[in-house]
């Protein structure tokens, strides 16, 4: 009576294993995604800031500019845009493309994206 490789094994511990395997791959996945979003729509708030502090520059080019550069995201969020004698700040603000469960979103703060950039008025502007 040795034991054998095959002892304590089972078909339904070896399903178990596999569900729990795709599911924190679908966490992994669904996080990344989230963060190339912020990352994303940092960049796009930083350069449309830009764009507005530049001499000339309008709320309205800025606005236009994040649309583009966020595609087809971009019409889901929403841009809000200020730019007073100082500086120009333009805000980033809409639901994440990283679709995981949303109660599960909202608990592991995945679920909102909310980024700003606030760059100074060029001279002159």
């Amino acid at each position: 009576m040795g034991l054998h490789a095959e002892d304590a094994t089972s078909p339904i511990v070896a399903s178990l294993a596999v569900g729990m395997f795709l599911a924190f791959l679908l966490l992994a996945s669904q996080t990344l995604l989230h963060l190339y979003a912020l990352s994303t729509a940092s960049a796009a708030a930083a350069d449309a800031a830009r764009r507005v502090a530049a001499v000339g520059g309008s709320c309205a080019e800025g606005r236009d500019h994040v649309d583009r550069l966020l595609g087809a995201w971009g019409q889901h969020v929403e841009v809000e845009c200020d730019r007073d004698t100082v500086a120009a700040e333009v805000r980033v603000v809409g639901a994440s493309p990283a679709r995981l469960a949303d109660g599960i979103a909202a608990r592991v703060g995945i679920g909102e994206v909310d980024r700003a950039a606030r760059v100074p008025l060029e001279p002159g502007s």
